[in-house]
């Protein structure tokens, strides 16, 4: 799940003293959402909010190489589309595994003639309508 800091420190709070406490995520993916009316009419500024408890301990001196675990192996995105996260976002540390579930699905899409390249497994199509609520 996804939690802002406020909720995290209640969560922190009902832990024993010296408790062990793990953080898991990453930053350079789905931050913090926090949504106010001024944000939503246009008129927001970065908040204290705007930046994750783990961006910011990240950032830190006590957690820098030696107290984090940076997983290198993905196993669900299709080598060319990891190509990209990994050049733009990860200083090209991330690898996609030769195991990853989804490769017999892109060999028997690629097969049915549905992309416009069958060696890089995205389309893109046009939808018209209208929102509602």
């Amino acid at each position: 799940g996804q939690a802002v800091e406020p909720e995290l420190y209640v969560a922190l709070a009902l832990c024993i003293p010296r408790a062990p406490v793990l953080l898991a995520g990453d930053p350079k993916q789905l931050g913090p959402l926090v949504l106010s009316a001024k944000r939503l009419r246009g008129e927001g500024r970065r908040t204290p909010l705007s930046e994750s408890l783990l961006e910011r301990l990240a950032g830190h001196p006590f957690w820098q190489e030696s107290n984090r675990v940076h997983l290198t192996v993905n196993y669900r995105n299709h080598p060319a589309i990891l190509e990209l996260l990994t050049t733009t976002r990860y200083d090209r540390t991330l690898v996609a595994s030769p195991e990853r579930p989804g490769a017999a699905f892109d060999e028997t899409v690629a097969s049915a003639g549905v992309l416009p390249n069958p060696s890089f497994p995205m389309a893109f199509y046009a939808v018209e309508g209208q929102q509602r609520q």
